[in-house]
């Protein structure tokens, strides 16, 4: 534990000094991520709920009865993927605008992408899910599948004793559901975060500043411009701010002028 601590700290600090490096790869990754989306069209959400019903036997006990109910909405779930299915979509009623491709294999392709089905464990209910660039035309596909297996369900399934009904009707989202901008932008932001740490780990680190030393300035002495002063200067007087030089007692002893001249 304490060989792992150094490398742990070292991380850390590269991380705090290369935050910018982080920022960069987020960024990157989100500008990826949406030039990949706005090249996708929005497409909206029918849902519809459908409820298989099965008459139960005098000697057939609930829990048997669950699980046969249960294994006919998997049989109709997968038949729903079915070109024979897909046709009877088509060929209905309905007013389906929406265009797939001339090629089998393809309009398959295409109706397996646009179709989400799924069954409920011991319930007997399907959900049937219906991807479109129309949001009326999801809703009518949506339809279009709920009316052929309430009306047609036994020629998939060949039992008499079951019931298909809709039990949540269809209902579309008014915004677009894919792609999904708030989940591939949390992944870009996890990823590219988790790519930037990764690269920080590898660079190396930077190297310290060195920090300049303070430059010590020794003061010279000037030399003064004013006028040595004699010691009779010193004894005679001070000078003043002009220079002049200011009369003094002489000391005790001296002569005084004029005296000189009496004697």
């Amino acid at each position: 534990m304490e060989r792992m601590q150094p490398t742990t700290q070292s991380i850390s600090s590269k991380i705090g000094q290369r935050k910018g490096v982080i920022v960069i790869a987020i960024l990157i990754a989100l500008a990826l991520t949406y030039g990949v989306l706005l090249t996708r069209p929005f497409e909206y959400q029918a849902t519809v709920q459908l409820l298989i019903i099965q008459n139960q036997a005098d000697d057939q006990d609930l829990l048997s009865a669950l699980r046969a109910t249960e294994q006919v909405g998997k049989s109709l779930s997968d038949v729903i993927y079915t070109s024979t299915f897909f046709e009877k979509v088509l060929n209905s009623d309905y007013p389906i605008k929406k265009k797939f491709s001339e090629r089998p294999e393809l309009r398959r392709e295409e109706w397996r992408k646009a179709v989400r089905t799924s069954v409920a464990q011991q319930s007997g209910i399907i959900t049937v899910i219906v991807y479109d660039t129309d949001q009326e035309q999801a809703a009518v596909l949506a339809r279009s599948i709920a009316h052929i297996l309430t009306d047609e369900s036994q020629e998939f399934h060949g039992k008499s004793n079951i019931i298909v009904k809709v039990v949540d009707d269809v209902y579309t989202k008014r915004w677009p559901v894919k792609p999904n901008l708030i989940g591939s932008t949390l992944a870009a932001l996890f990823f590219g975060a988790l790519a930037g740490i990764a690269l920080v780990a590898i660079l190396p680190s930077p190297r310290p500043k060195r920090e300049r030393q303070p430059v010590m300035h020794i003061p010279h002495d000037k030399p003064s411009s004013a006028r040595p002063i004699s010691p009779f200067h010193t004894l005679a007087g001070r000078p003043d701010a002009d220079g002049y030089i200011q009369q003094g007692n002489p000391p005790a002893g001296l002569p005084v002028d004029g005296e000189e001249d009496d004697v």
